[in-house]
């Protein structure tokens, strides 16, 4: 791909789930507005940067990693790329130290940027806003009355593990979604025990799944329920 003047491809592997994915950006099947896009912001870009704002239009946030993964860059190149793009308010910073990425910033073409509104809420039509999380609409009366028995302790662990996997089955669902669900309060403790056991057993997968710290991450199930 870089032979031919593409991206690299972008890999995330799990040793857990004996599986991978890689992403293949295909920039240079841009539209007409895309590379008028380019020509019409009034800062001086590299290729590199140019890759970089294509892969958040197209997944809605990127990290350092990616940005060396697209670029075949080192972390300084990589920090300096996106540190620029940022200063420019192309892109604007979130999370600190290995967990930083950055999403479209005040500068980010209105042209684009409604192309990635898509990812802002990955849910779909079905889910609402509730207290600032997104939740399902409607969850089935039996699956409800499973979930008020576990409401103050989990009961049994299985069954809990099965109501998780039967709610990231009927739509995705960020850790903050399930919390709100099922009455945890400990996100943290939530992803330890129950998530990533789940994912590692591969009943549950990352619907973004080259970004693990990606701002929209959520859980859904996989066909091994």
């Amino acid at each position: 791909m870089k032979e031919n003047g593409f991206s690299s491809a972008t890999f995330e592997s799990s040793r857990a789930n004996n599986n991978f994915v890689s992403r293949l950006l295909l920039h240079h099947f841009l539209s007409e507005e895309d590379v008028a896009w380019f020509k019409d912001i009034p800062y001086p870009l590299t290729q590199n940067q140019k890759m970089a704002l294509i892969f958040v239009r197209e997944s809605g946030a990127i990290n350092n990693q990616t940005q060396r993964q697209l670029t075949d860059g080192d972390v300084l190149s990589a920090s300096a790329e996106l540190r620029k793009l940022r200063e420019i308010d192309l892109l604007k910073q979130q999370g600190k130290g290995s967990a930083t990425y950055y999403l479209p910033g005040v500068n980010f073409p209105k042209s684009l940027e409604d192309k990635a509104t898509k990812f802002k809420n990955p849910l779909g039509e079905d889910y609402t806003s509730l207290g600032g999380q997104h939740t399902s609409l409607r969850i089935p009366d039996s699956l409800s009355k499973r979930i008020e028995l576990h409401t103050l302790k989990v009961r049994n662990k299985a069954d809990f593990q099965s109501i998780i996997v039967e709610l990231c089955s009927l739509a995705p669902r960020s850790v903050d979604d399930l919390c709100t669900i099922l009455a945890r309060k400990g996100a943290d403790r939530l992803k330890r025990d129950y998530l990533t056991p789940l994912r590692e057993e591969g009943r549950l997968e990352f619907t973004h799944p080259h970004m693990e710290k990606h701002p929209q991450q959520a859980y859904r199930a996989t066909s091994q329920k």
